[in-house]
């Protein structure tokens, strides 16, 4: 399996691709390791977003999310509101920006190879490390595999999500696992969220999955066609 990581930019910026036969990678470590692209080769389906009519540019801490170029993959942590940290200890009360810090401040990478690339970011606004390796388990599987890392003394209250935007045209169609049998709609009435909840009991189940749940010890992308993916996202945890 032919597989390489080299330098590139992208919109200027300094990037860096992780690239197999049939998949290409793009990462810019400066705005948040936000992954800005993910090709498949074969048949040339750019899964995620490109920014539009505002430019992928680096992010003032704390700037409002919307605010922004909307486009490829973000990771959002510690939180996703805006909130004051809610945990008793040293950092009770500190104000943790829209959908975290981590997508707006720049990433260090700390292995690069063939097969591999992991970057890394120390928390701001609070006391912890969360590392990202991304790594080609087959040709056409990506591997997205997250650490973190309490650097405090105090227990640490978090909440991460993956905040992938894919590029979906008409007639899309998302097919879920068998054993699902409850899908719930987290976004809010003005976004198209009104009906939060559909029962799947009873209906017949796909002919193919789509993607599965996983937690947030790995992340996989399998390119078998195109919109195969997973979305990782926890619940409020402690570490």
């Amino acid at each position: 399996m032919k597989q390489a990581v080299g330098q590139t930019t992208w919109q200027g910026l300094p990037a860096l691709q992780l690239e197999s036969e049939t998949l290409r990678a793009v990462v810019v470590p400066e705005v948040g390791a936000k992954l800005v692209s993910l090709f498949d080769r074969r048949n040339g389906t750019e899964w995620l977003v490109a920014p539009g009519e505002k430019p992928l540019r680096p992010v003032p801490y704390g700037a409002p999310f919307v605010d922004q170029d909307m486009s490829g993959w973000d990771e959002m942590f510690p939180t996703i509101a805006t909130c004051h940290y809610p945990a008793p200890g040293a950092h009770q009360g500190v104000l943790l920006p829209d959908h975290g810090e981590v997508w707006a401040l720049p990433w260090s990478v700390v292995l690069s190879s063939p097969d591999q690339l992991a970057l890394a970011v120390e928390g701001r606004a609070l006391p912890y490390r969360l590392s990202r390796t991304l790594t080609f388990t087959a040709t056409d599987t990506l591997q997205l595999a997250y650490e973190l890392t309490n650097t405090g003394s105090d227990s640490l209250a978090y909440l991460w999500a993956a905040h992938p935007q894919f590029d979906c045209g008409d007639g899309l169609e998302v097919l879920l696992p068998a054993h699902v049998r409850r899908v719930v709609n987290s976004l809010p009435a003005e976004w198209g969220g009104a009906n939060r909840e559909r029962n799947m009991a009873g209906q017949k189940p796909p002919t193919r999955t789509a993607g599965r749940c996983v937690s947030m010890r790995s992340a996989r992308l399998h390119s078998d066609a195109p919109g195969n993916s997973s979305s990782p996202r926890t619940r409020p945890s402690t570490v």
